[in-house]
């Protein structure tokens, strides 16, 4: 029997991607999304145009098992919960490099403009055992836009919506024999909307937001075998917040108008080297760096400014081999990360070094795979992380996976060193996961049905008695999810449902994570006429006592093409305008607003 040749007569259910698909993050190489036994969620350049999102938290808040939780208006920071796991405990990369913030251990998802991007993967479950430390969520890998070899190109595109939301931008692709170049510059802006339910003087007002973006990469085929790539994306943004003024702990109205800003510069730059040993063996080789500059102003005085800016550098180098049916590969990674800052931390630099490999294998209708690794970090020593994977082939289509997994989350440089709240004692969290799923690819689809356990050890969270940072709590999160993706016809189906039960030590259940999340979108082509619709909706959301309720929105779209890449497209998202909101600040006893209804309308032209 054929381990990869599916009958195209079974109704399949998937995970967003088509049964040929290739995935990287999933295995940190290429292979056919067929032969990994992770819950891999792909987005493409099409899926991005067809939902037309203005923000990447607002786009992964659509798929199984994503949950958003985000302060407002366009440009606010967000927290994107991946299986119940905080998105200090998901790993994100840009391009194979990481994009995190060294203060806070967070990525600002804010600052990754939507318009860079080509592709998007999402691996959910524990993964410390490739990518190292804040793997126990999974990863979330963004790919920038890339050059098109098939042919030369420059195109413009603007976009216009509620709250004067206002994007415009141009890009090409150009290419020789041998060299392949791409790059774009886009600016986005908008008035936003008033954030929160604060009352006070300053922040009776709307919070708006802008960014500058651009992508460049560029491909050098230095021989047969030798691939030479650089790839760079930066983004500039400004936005608005609101925030409450303080007599001591105790929020108080303020007097006065202050204009409470977050200037943040983004910037991921890699340089990659390729080579084919030969036609079953690959060494690769990838040289990164990444700013995270973030500084907070209530734009009066400068000299009250607040900075912290990281810079990361990675060095890795990755060999990977295939013969028959068992693919291996080993490498090793070298990180090291800088923080300058208005705040005085006593530690401001560590390095990390991770050594990994891993196997894979098929003998028949088995399948087994496994990795594992070894960190050595300057600032909490090592950790030995594990995953391993069997499978079985059921009928030529249906298959069962079952995986488990170690994991673990580094403290943050907030956490380890901030003054009268950092404490160097505090040591990672670490996690166990076990995962139980059925799947089933074929021609038209696939799904996949996943039950899953994540117990956490060592949270991190503030002392009630010293009120700094401390390990003080455990979780547990149980979770089902099922994805669903079927072309028939002319029609494209997809849906996911997840229900979540997570619960700290004291069988609480935790802030933020709703209990049952559900999204459904049908899409419908007819000749140069794209027609979509989708509903999305949760139950059970909490922040401590409050109840944040229910919701289901309703996204209708339309899109187009005259010619080939040449497209108008609308979008109307809550378009029975519900009344929401997804979090809440018990410190302020005040809500985080939503946009209500709202309109886009776009435009590309490509020359």
């Amino acid at each position: 029997m054929n381990r990869f040749m599916f009958t195209a007569s079974v109704l399949l259910l998937p995970t967003m991607a088509v049964a040929e698909d290739v995935v990287i993050t999933a295995n940190r190489y290429a292979v056919p999304i067929t032969q990994t036994q992770s819950a891999v969620t792909v987005l493409t350049e099409e899926d991005l145009k067809q939902y037309q999102d203005s923000d990447l938290g607002t786009l992964l808040n659509r798929l199984s098992g994503v949950s958003l939780v985000s302060t407002g208006s366009l440009g606010s920071t967000s927290n994107v919960l991946l299986r119940g796991t905080t998105s200090s405990q998901v790993v994100v990369l840009i391009d194979g490099v990481p994009q995190v913030s060294a203060s806070t251990g967070q990525t600002s998802f804010a600052g990754i403009s939507l318009s860079n991007i080509e592709r998007i993967e999402v691996v959910r479950g524990p993964v410390s055992s490739l990518y190292g430390a804040n793997g126990i969520g999974g990863v979330i890998q963004v790919f920038t836009k890339s050059p098109d070899a098939s042919q030369d190109d420059i195109y413009i595109s603007g976009s216009y919506g509620s709250h004067n939301y206002h994007k415009l931008g141009a890009g090409f692709d150009f290419s020789t024999e041998k060299t392949r170049a791409a790059a774009d510059i886009f600016y986005t802006g908008t008035d936003g909307f008033d954030s929160t339910t604060l009352v006070s003087d300053s922040n009776k007002d709307k919070d708006g937001f802008n960014q500058f973006s651009g992508n460049l990469s560029v491909d050098t085929q230095i021989s047969d075998d030798l691939l030479l790539g650089i790839n760079h994306v930066q983004s500039s943004s400004t936005a608005d917040y609101d925030s409450a003024c303080y007599a001591g702990f105790t929020p108080t109205p303020c007097s006065n108008d202050i204009d409470w800003q977050t200037q943040t510069d983004l910037s991921n730059s890699s340089l990659l080297l390729d080579y084919d040993v030969s036609s079953n063996t690959h060494l690769s080789t990838r040289l990164g760096r990444y700013v995270d500059d973030s500084v907070n102003s209530d734009g009066d005085d400068s000299a009250n400014d607040t900075q912290f800016k990281t810079t990361g550098y990675t060095a890795t180098a990755l060999a990977e081999r295939t013969i028959g049916d068992v693919s291996a590969a080993v490498g090793i990674d070298v990180d090291t990360v800088e923080l300058e800052s208005t705040t005085d931390y006593d530690e401001t630099e560590r390095t990390n070094t991770g050594v990994f490999a891993s196997l894979s294998t098929y003998a028949g209708d088995f399948g087994l795979q496994g990795s594992l690794r070894f960190d050595n970090n300057s600032a909490y020593d090592t950790y030995t992380t594990g995953t391993l994977g069997t499978s079985y082939l059921i009928t030529d289509s249906l298959e069962i996976v079952g995986t488990a997994g170690t994991a673990f989350r580094a403290p943050s440089f907030n956490e380890l060193y901030f003054p009268n709240y950092g404490d160097d004692n505090v040591e990672p969290e670490e996690s166990r996961s076990f995962e139980l799923a059925l799947r089933q690819f074929a021609q038209g689809g696939e799904w996949r049905l996943s039950g899953y356990r994540i117990d956490t050890t060592n949270l991190i969270g503030s002392d009630p008695n010293t009120f700094t940072a401390a390990n003080i709590d455990e979780a547990r999160i149980l979770g089902l999810e099922l994805d669903i993706a079927q072309q028939i016809g002319a029609f494209e189906l997809r849906f996911n449902t997840t229900l979540t039960d997570a619960r700290d030590g004291e069988d609480e259940r935790l802030n933020n994570r709703p209990e049952w999340t559900a999204f459904a979108a049908l899409a419908y082509q007819y000749g140069p006429w794209l027609f979509n619709t989708d509903l999305q909706s949760e139950t059970g959301r909490i922040n401590g006592d409050v109840a944040l309720g229910d919701y289901a929105i309703l996204g209708l779209g339309a899109r187009y093409q005259w010619s080939e890449g040449s497209t108008l497209s609308a979008r109307v998202d809550n378009a029975l305008d519900e009344d929401y909101v997804t979090n809440y600040d018990s410190f302020t006893d005040s809500y985080y607003n939503t946009a209500g209804r709202t309109f886009k309308v776009s435009a590309e032209y490509h020359f």
